[in-house]
Formats: structure tokens, C-alpha cells, sequence
């Protein structure tokens, strides 16, 4: 298994590295970004007070701007502790990073500089959710800077979140934004007796391993905590993970 690509990104999919953040109606529209970077050790480009702000994250540019009209109350389709009525009379802004820098970097560095501002846009008054494009995701912003938090400290990649997974047609649980990163998703594929809770279980674990291991290119054997020893094989655009025959 190789380290994950640092060659750059397509920016054809620059779309997809995309937050946003959602404010309760009843705040006092987007606070000054000024307050919120001030101890986030991120620097605003201007006065950070304007409808567009400018920030500098670990070296990449990101603009911040009011969501399109129409966009604050299209939700995305997966919630992680996010209920409807978070959404109910919100407003929103997106942040993105340049299209240079998506061309250039690594995506792991793009996405973890995305989200020290992202965590600087949940602490905000009234921010009430943040959204990850590349999953489809919504997260309220307590649990996203909880869980993002503790990533960026060294735990867990924050798999319900950052990541989204849902069964197909055929029972796999496949996952959803992982291939920004490694250029793949992951498929667990449907086992006899096991339960698709169990599979969302192994794919988190799983999901968390390719992160910090990278691109499959050949088939391996792996050992996921609680769950026992399992096949990995690329295929395709997928990776397929089933319970190993020679456990």
C-alpha cells in the first residue's frame, strides 16, 4: 500500500473541497470573521468584516462568501447530529480553497487546512452546522468541531462526517467522498448474517485505515479491531472489503 498521491489534484473537482457553514436565523448575521480567527492562528487577507473575506490556512489561500440564494436551504442528504430544524430560516456561507492551490497540493493538506477554518466558522455565534461537499454531508457544529478537533489532534479520521457511506442495491456498504483523498471509495461488501449496522462499523475502522495508509493497488489482508481479519482488493474505482476465507 502506498502513501497517499501528493502529485495534486484535478481541478475539475475542486467543487467538492467546498464547507459550508449554516447560522441560525436569529443571529446577528455572519459575525466579524476578524473575532473568529483571531486565536485559530489563521490570517484574514483585508479586513475580514466584507461579504467576501480572504484567509490564509497553513499556507493556502480559502475565500469565504454568502451562499448562493437558494443554497441555505438545500440541505445535503446525509446528517450527523444535524436535524431539520437546524436548517429552518438559516442563512450560509461557503468556504473554499483557490483554485491554485487545489491544483498543487496534496488533498489531505488542502482538507486539513479546510477544516481549521471550517472550526474557526462552527465556534462563531449563531453557527449552528457545517457541510463537507465531497460527502454530501451535514454536520452540526458541535459534533464537527468535536470530531474534527480530536483528527486534527491525532485521533480518529472523522469517518461520519468527512466521509458519508450508505448500502447499495446489493446490501455493500459504500462509501462516499474517501476517493477526494485516496482516489478510491471503499465497498464492504454484504456478508451472510452480518448486519449492516456491523458493515458501517468495519467501513469507519476501514475508512480511517486508508487515510493514513493510502491507495490500494493490490490485494492484502488486513486486521480490523472486533471484527477479525478481511480481504482487501482493488477494484476499479472501488476497493472491496469482505471477511478474509483464510482467517
Amino acid at each position: 500500500m502506498s502513501d497517499i498521491a501528493a502529485s495534486g489534484i484535478d481541478t475539475d473537482r475542486s467543487g467538492r473541497f467546498r464547507f459550508t457553514a449554516w447560522f441560525a436565523p436569529d443571529s446577528a448575521g455572519i459575525p466579524d470573521m476578524s473575532e473568529a480567527v483571531r486565536d485559530a492562528d489563521l490570517v484574514i487577507v483585508g479586513d475580514g468584516a466584507t461579504a467576501d473575506i480572504g484567509l490564509i490556512a497553513d499556507g493556502l489561500d480559502f475565500a469565504i462568501s454568502p451562499a448562493p440564494v437558494g443554497d441555505a436551504g438545500s440541505v445535503p442528504a446525509m446528517r450527523f447530529d444535524a436535524p431539520d430544524h437546524l436548517f429552518e430560516g438559516a442563512s450560509a456561507v461557503r468556504l473554499a480553497p483557490s483554485l491554485p492551490d487545489v491544483g498543487d497540493e496534496a488533498p489531505m493538506a488542502v482538507i486539513r487546512a479546510a477544516c481549521r477554518v471550517a472550526l474557526a466558522l462552527a465556534a462563531m455565534p449563531g453557527c449552528v452546522a457545517i457541510g463537507w461537499a465531497a460527502a454530501d454531508s451535514a454536520m452540526g457544529s458541535g459534533y464537527f468541531g468535536r470530531t474534527v478537533r480530536h483528527w486534527l489532534a491525532g485521533g480518529p479520521f472523522p469517518a461520519l462526517g468527512l466521509t458519508s457511506m450508505a448500502l447499495d442495491e446489493e446490501g455493500n456498504m459504500v462509501s462516499r467522498g474517501l476517493n477526494l483523498i485516496i482516489g478510491q471509495e471503499l465497498r464492504v461488501l454484504a456478508a451472510p448474517g452480518q448486519a449492516s449496522a456491523d458493515r458501517a462499523r468495519i467501513a469507519i475502522r476501514m475508512i480511517d485505515h486508508l487515510v493514513r495508509h493510502g491507495t490500494v493497488h493490490e490485494a492484502e489482508v488486513v486486521e480490523i479491531e472486533g471484527y477479525g481479519t478481511f480481504a482487501i482488493e482493488p477494484a476499479g474505482d472501488f476497493i472491496n472489503l469482505a471477511p478474509s476465507p483464510f482467517a
